[in-house]
């Protein structure tokens, strides 16, 4: 790898601030960390991640499911006795409560957030869920610049994206503070079942954990957008399949908007379960997608930009990116040609956790962000769906 990644050691829960916020004993501690680059921008980029719920070794489902392990040691997941009606409260109030750590610890007023990006594979709500964790946040934030993205694990760099389209329609956001929040808590839905297996296949059940993560930034000053893509195509041998579906229209497009939420078409399950995970047939099919139409592209643009002038001449230092599994995140890397090239490092070892994923990478790596180096995200999923963005830091600003 051409230039070193500092990113955090996995190390469980050693160092975390854990906050109990939970009225029920079964629901346990909820662990927060924050990441900051104060080199960049106004200094105040901040980044936060959370886990909830029981801290359960990947060798136990390595063992019950006979799964090969994923390149994870620790899944977060809901006590046996948690009902649905706890685990969903639960989620509200990790998002808010997450939500009001990152702008404490960010330095930025309240009043000075102007945007929020929900990114969320397994919502409670299909509908105004962005709303309802603002509001319990106690941020006042215009519903215009309130956006809610369904999309499986990609949902977090499409979220992200839309951040700055919106940035593009609405210039005056220019030095205004914007929230990327990831959030899975998709775990919930094998509470009630004596037989986890009626609901998710083994491979599912072996890597997808609770997790949340978070970043906030000024807008055209921190962290500035220099090319991006979103992009999908249909899975017709549903490799992923979901619990629920969030499509507005089951006729309609694989990816579906309605007013600020954005909705990704996913198949229903073939086997007759409600989540499953044909590990095989996802990473052929996404890995040569997402390589193909999203990190080579992404990689050309920030070339051809260099040679046209219009950007600095500085490499790509790394890309923070979605963690389905080591071997499907180096199998990407290498269908996008940027294995041997650009660093893309496996930091997460808290399992998939899907929409929160990247978020996560991101702040766990936001500290190898240099006044005006470059950068990128990526994330891809269900639906099948995609996107990333490369991004530079902004100048310090002193």
């Amino acid at each position: 790898m051409p230039h070193e990644i500092k990113g955090n050691p996995f190390n469980p829960l050693k160092g975390l601030a854990g906050i109990e916020i939970g009225r029920t004993p079964d629901l346990g501690q909820v662990y927060f960390e924050t990441w900051k680059n104060p080199n960049i921008g106004r200094g105040e980029v901040t980044a936060i991640e959370s886990f909830w719920g029981k801290p359960t070794d990947c060798r136990v489902f390595t063992q019950r499911y006979g799964i090969q392990n994923q390149g994870f040691q620790l899944l977060f997941e809901y006590p046996e006795t948690t009902t649905i009606e706890q685990a969903e409260s639960q989620e509200i109030r990790v998002a808010s409560t997450l939500l009001n750590l990152l702008v404490k610890r960010s330095g930025i007023r309240p009043e000075e957030i102007a945007c929020f990006s929900l990114a969320c594979s397994s919502p409670i709500f299909s509908k105004q869920y962005a709303n309802i964790i603002a509001e319990e946040a106690g941020l006042k934030i215009n519903d215009k610049f309130i956006l809610e993205t369904f999309a499986g694990c990609a949902s977090s760099a499409i979220a992200l994206e839309r951040l700055f389209e919106l940035y593009r329609q609405y210039p005056e956001l220019s030095g205004q503070a914007a929230i990327l929040l990831g959030l899975e808590g998709g775990r919930r839905f094998i509470l009630g079942h004596k037989d986890p297996r009626e609901v998710a296949d083994e491979f599912a059940l072996s890597i997808l954990g609770l997790g949340a993560g978070g970043i906030i930034f000024r807008l055209g000053i921190d962290l500035i957008r220099i090319t991006g893509i979103v992009d999908t195509f249909a899975d017709t041998k549903a490799g992923i399949t979901g619990q629920t579906s969030y499509i507005f229209d089951p006729d309609g497009d694989i990816l579906q908007k309605q007013g600020n939420t954005w909705c990704i078409k996913i198949m229903p399950s073939p086997i007759g379960r409600k989540i499953a995970m044909e590990e095989g047939i996802i990473i052929k099919a996404v890995g040569k997608f997402v390589g193909n139409n999203i990190i080579r592209p992404l990689v050309s643009d920030h070339q051809t930009f260099i040679k046209q002038g219009l950007i600095e001449d500085a490499p790509i230092d790394f890309f923070a990116s979605h963690h389905p599994s080591l071997l499907f995140k180096l199998h990407v890397a290498k269908q996008g040609g940027i294995l041997e090239t650009i660093p893309d490092p496996f930091v997460i070892r808290e399992g998939n956790l899907s929409a929160a994923s990247m978020p996560v990478a991101l702040g766990r790596l936001i500290g190898n962000v240099k006044p005006g180096g470059y950068f990128g995200t990526l994330t891809y999923g269900g639906g099948f769906g995609a996107g990333g963005t490369i991004m530079q830091g902004g100048r310090r600003i002193w």
